[in-house]
């Protein structure tokens, strides 16, 4: 997650962030308890920069990222039959990211 070699503060504030997420939340079932989770919301406030970000996580680290995907790129790649299926998710996202240049 580095630029040109350097970490901005926005990755480095991300990585805690998402740390302290997965931590927290991986064990948990529940969507909305999972997407209210104080780090996921603090995460959503890096806006659009933070796509590339969730999109390198999700890949790395799996996690429910859906909803904070959908809300800063007002799409959502997921097709209805792949819908609660958390695999089939995470390559529609990533195929999307890598669509859109947004990860390798």
């Amino acid at each position: 997650m580095t630029t040109g070699g350097t970490t901005t503060a926005a990755q480095q504030l991300f990585v805690r962030l998402a740390a302290q997420w997965h931590h927290d939340t991986d064990h948990r079932s529940s969507p909305s308890r999972i997407a209210d989770h104080d780090a996921y919301l603090k995460i959503l406030t890096l806006g659009r920069a933070a796509v590339p970000l969730i999109l390198q996580d999700l890949r790395d680290h799996g996690g429910d990222w859906y909803r904070a995907l959908r809300i800063l790129t007002d799409e959502n790649p997921v097709p209805p039959e792949h819908q609660g299926i958390p695999g089939l998710m995470n390559e529609d996202w990533i195929n999307w990211g890598r669509t859109h240049g947004l990860i390798e």
